[in-house]
Order: structure tokens, then C-alpha cells, then sequence
């Protein structure tokens, strides 16, 4: 199984949109300030974007599995403090 990783350094504003493959992923963060970072797919009508998790990610960190259908993301900030983000899918 290939691993696909995806940086995003020093984000301050939404991430241009990314295609991820599916399967189980981790997000790891680093957030400065009060921020919340939100992962979002594209919505079934080609043009909403709507939140994927339950809750934002509100601390730097390495989140808890998730799953991950195939599809097109991005990642949604609260604030306009800087984020890094990665995406690592991972084996099961």
C-alpha cells in the first residue's frame, strides 16, 4: 500500500481543494492563536462545502483515525491565525 501525505504549511485562509484517494487517514496540526480547522468535502451539488468531522480540530495535535471516502477536501480555518496541516493516510 502507498502511504499519500499532504502538507499544508502556513495556511491562512481555506486550502485550494485536494483529492484524496479514501481510507483511513490522520490530520496532524500545528494552530497558533484561537484557531479551529475544519476538513470539508464538497457537497452533491458541486459547489457547497460541508464540514466532515463532528467537530473542528481546535488544538495542534494528531487527530483520531478517520475514514475518508474518495473525493475532492479542503481544509476550512476559523480565523486567519496560521495553521500547518498534513493528511497521512494509514494502514489498517
Amino acid at each position: 500500500m502507498n502511504t499519500e501525505r499532504m502538507f499544508f504549511p502556513d495556511i491562512v485562509a481555506d486550502t485550494d481543494p485536494f483529492e484524496l484517494h479514501g481510507g483511513l487517514y490522520r490530520i496532524g496540526t500545528v494552530i497558533s492563536g484561537a484557531n479551529h480547522v475544519h476538513l470539508q468535502t464538497i457537497g452533491p451539488d458541486g459547489k457547497t462545502w460541508v464540514d466532515c468531522l463532528d467537530h473542528p480540530i481546535a488544538t495542534s495535535g494528531l487527530s483520531e483515525e478517520i475514514s475518508i471516502v474518495p473525493g475532492q477536501y479542503r481544509f476550512h480555518l476559523s480565523t486567519d491565525d496560521p495553521v500547518s496541516a498534513a493528511m497521512t493516510s494509514i494502514s489498517s
